[in-house]
């Protein structure tokens, strides 16, 4: 097995649309890396048994209104009816040089707005993107009809549009091809986040 040099804090972070891989990548790497862990994000949905331990904050609707009204949260959205975010405080735990490292599956929005916040600290240097982009649409098609997904077109549509925010977002991201196999995906995204 390769051996890299994995920082000790950080974040990685992985973009793209429903259906490219984000979350068996983002599985594979902290298999890969074991002192590496999700970044801890909170959000109103109950528990499920698949959660990584440690990985959520669940907290109620107006709890959560509360912390975006006291500009704790730094990114927040909503999904199947339940809030979901990250707080400024689990980000700059894993900017801050003690860490720990953590991967982290969000939106291209999302990621304009950890870059800004990691730039309005200093600590940029330690946030890598990466974006896993699905540019064959037949792959994706297939993919999201065995998960179930019951919009594949507007799935699909969404995808073209991810890219091109991705591609215009400011965000320094590193564009990997989604179609190859998951241990090659999964070899050429621990290179990119491991890179000096």
């Amino acid at each position: 097995m390769r051996h890299f040099a994995v920082p000790q804090s950080g974040i990685w972070v992985i973009s793209g649309p429903a259906g490219a891989g984000k979350t068996t990548l983002q599985q594979g790497l902290l298999n890969i890396f074991p002192k590496a862990a999700p970044l801890v994000r909170i959000t109103t949905r109950p528990a499920r048994p698949s959660d990584t331990p440690s990985a959520y904050e669940y907290t109620t609707s107006a709890e959560f209104q509360k912390r975006i009204a006291s500009k704790e949260i730094l990114w927040q959205f909503e999904r199947g009816g339940y809030l979901h975010g990250a707080t400024k405080m689990s980000v700059k735990q894993a900017l801050s040089d003690s860490g720990p490292l953590a991967v982290a599956d969000i939106s291209v929005d999302n990621a304009k707005d950890l870059l800004r916040f990691a730039q309005s600290i200093g600590k940029e240097r330690m946030v890598r993107f990466l974006f896993l982009d699905i540019a064959d649409e037949v792959m994706l098609r297939t993919r999201l009809e065995t998960r179930g997904e019951r919009h594949v077109e507007r799935d699909i549509a969404e995808c073209r549009t991810w890219r091109a925010e991705a591609s215009q977002s400011g965000v320094p991201y590193n564009f990997l091809d989604a179609r190859f196999d998951v241990e090659r995906i999964q070899r050429l995204a621990s290179e990119f986040f491991t890179r000096p």
